[in-house]
């Protein structure tokens, strides 16, 4: 096998090495945030009803039946841990998780949505690219295994790109047909 195409093997594994990386990145530590903040305010929503509640026993004189009957008993466990966020403070937690999390931080990569698509689409378009010189430098020797059927017809990158949008899909950047 010549040197040129062992060169260009070595270059579409690592390109798809580095595909499967971005593919599994992690949203960026301040999406997460927010979501958690979210969620966790969401929490604190029974809560505070609850607390109107009780404010009516003792300004309005509103009867403690009335105040236990609000609250169904299959949702104590949602009131008691919406109470515990609100005593606690949702800023404090989510500062205690961020601790946790950094702790516990395996320095994976962590990409927006539109990151990870743009950095996808710039490796496909890698990939795909040496896919062809790949094939240019074949020579008479053996194909790789799951070589890129549009690589193996010489479809050009512009065009295989054109189809793909045409598509909405990565269907021959992909390999997968």
């Amino acid at each position: 096998m010549a040197a040129d195409l062992k060169k260009i093997r070595v270059q579409i594994d690592g390109l798809k090495a580095e595909i499967a990386k971005v593919n599994s990145a992690l949203p960026p530590v301040d999406e997460q945030v927010a979501l958690l903040r979210g969620y966790l305010v969401s929490l604190t929503e029974p809560y505070q009803r609850f607390m109107s509640l009780a404010a009516g026993v003792v300004s309005r004189g509103v009867t403690i039946n009335e105040l236990i009957n609000n609250i169904p008993p299959s949702r104590l466990p949602i009131h008691a841990l919406g109470i515990g966020l609100a005593a606690h403070n949702v800023d404090n937690v989510i500062e205690q998780v961020l601790e946790r999390a950094k702790a516990e931080d395996n320095g994976a990569l962590r990409l927006s949505t539109d990151d990870r698509e743009d950095r996808l689409a710039e490796l496909r378009s890698e990939l795909y690219m040496a896919e062809l010189a790949e094939e240019a430098a074949l020579d008479g020797a053996e194909r790789r295994p799951g070589a890129n059927s549009a690589c193996v017809l010489g479809i050009p990158l512009a065009a295989a790109l054109e189809i793909d949008e045409r598509n909405q899909n990565n269907y021959l950047l992909s390999g997968k047909w």
